[in-house]
């Protein structure tokens, strides 16, 4: 969604999709182990959270390995889900993410063509 950007609903991780945003969407393969294993570091520490908030996403992330593929779903700063399980957030692993993928500098035609929609913080 880019930062800062207030939407009419919330977004599930389903929602971040081709299907659902179509040409919104931002890729960002990453394959270099100078990024990646810090980034395992972080997120193998990950802990289930308790807490029962709602969710709204902004970034999404595939973790693909041999054996399978993990989804890492994230509110702007806030609420990590991990394969649809909520975890404690990770503000560190956060930060590094949107470092990675320039989320600062993220935003979706559907906002830039029609501005007055949309209720930005910045």
């Amino acid at each position: 969604m880019g930062p800062g950007i207030s939407t009419p609903y919330d977004y599930s991780c389903e929602m971040i999709s081709k299907q659902f945003l179509e040409d919104d969407m931002n890729y960002k393969k990453i394959t270099d182990r100078k990024i990646v294993e810090p980034f395992m570091k972080m997120y193998d520490n990950y802990k289930v959270s308790t807490d029962s908030v709602g969710m709204n996403i902004r970034i999404k992330v595939l973790i693909h390995s041999k054996n399978n593929t993990d989804t890492l779903c994230m509110g702007e700063n806030f609420n990590t889900y991990k394969n649809g399980i909520k975890m404690i957030d990770n503000t560190e692993l956060l930060n590094y993410l949107k470092k990675i993928i320039d989320y600062d500098n993220t935003v979706p035609s559907f906002v830039r063509k029609h501005p007055e929609r949309y209720k930005t913080n910045n």
